[in-house]
């Protein structure tokens, strides 16, 4: 019985052994051992040797496939992606319309006082500068002029028997040169007193928006909400689709991971390794006891 239950149980014990043994090399010994001036072969294990190119290949893997800018924009740009992006914003402003607190108030508690004034001095210097652009954008001198000198040529026209006067005399030109001094006087005035004027508003203004509750300035708007969202969303599409490739360039995974695994060691790479793959490197070990039991099952078959 020896003889015919020998053979299979030593392939089991050897298999066992032999794959156990394998699998422990890859990260055993963890540095390299010397009997004298003769380096062992095979010291430090598999992994601790070739640590630096297993980081690299791992970032190139999970910046290249796992978290290329390609996968991640088809993940942000997914309709599951987007309705959260809807519902958070919804929930929001939900939330702020029931908020009795300032806008100061919860400005605060994100940010030291000196730093909110800091903010809120450069918005209004850059609201008024914004404001001002516009005011000079729009030709307000311009438009008040031309109203004037139409109105004077529309009075003008309803005296027919004045109408040789009128040609003898160029009434034209002095309607177009009255437009042109008006226009100067009220862009003249505009520079000087804008800022001044704009500075006043946009100081009033961030006092209304900061010192009232978030909910009386948010609730008139409510009924806007889904165009807000809306909005939002649309924001946020274009963020990503403009931007996120950058960004994931900058962010630089790949060596974001390869740094992370080179400041590892051996140790805490098997313990991440077995707390991953325990389970199959165990059914690799029994693998190689059922096979090495199966070898030498085979092996009686030649006796």
């Amino acid at each position: 019985m020896i003889k015919y239950i020998l053979p299979p149980v030593l392939g089991a014990v050897i298999g066992y052994i032999t794959n156990d043994l394998a699998i422990r090399m890859l990260f055993h010994p963890y540095k390299e051992i010397y009997i004298g001036k003769w380096h062992v072969p095979f010291t430090p294990g598999l992994i601790p040797a070739q640590k630096n190119r297993l980081a690299k290949s791992l970032g190139d893997v999970v910046s290249g496939q796992l978290l290329s800018a390609q996968v991640l924009m088809k993940e942000a740009l997914s309709q599951r992606a987007l309705n959260k992006v809807r519902a958070g914003t919804l929930a929001f402003l939900d939330r702020m319309t029931e908020e009795k607190a300032t806008l100061r108030e919860l400005l605060l508690e994100r940010m030291p006082p000196d730093r909110l004034d800091r903010y809120v001095d450069r918005v209004r210097v850059s609201g008024g500068v914004y404001l001002m652009d516009k005011l000079v954008q729009a030709e307000i001198g311009r438009s008040i002029a031309r109203s004037v000198t139409d109105e004077a040529r529309v009075k003008l026209q309803g005296l027919h028997a004045l109408e040789g006067l009128f040609k003898l005399i160029g009434v034209n030109e002095i309607l177009q040169s009255l437009e042109n001094a008006i226009t100067g006087i009220v862009d003249r005035q505009i520079e000087d007193k804008g800022p001044e004027l704009v500075s006043g508003q946009m100081e009033a203004i961030s006092a209304e928006l900061l010192d009232n509750p978030v909910c009386e300035l948010i609730g008139p708007y409510k009924e806007r909400f889904p165009r807000i969202v809306d909005k939002v969303v649309a924001l946020y599409e274009g963020i990503v689709r403009d931007h996120l490739e950058a960004m994931v360039r900058t962010a630089k995974i790949d060596k974001i991971v390869q740094r992370r695994i080179d400041s590892l060691d051996a140790a805490q790479i098997e313990e991440a390794a077995f707390g991953v793959m325990r389970r199959e490197l165990k059914a690799i070990v029994y693998l190689g006891a059922v096979l090495g039991f199966i070898m030498g099952f085979i092996n009686l078959l030649f006796l």
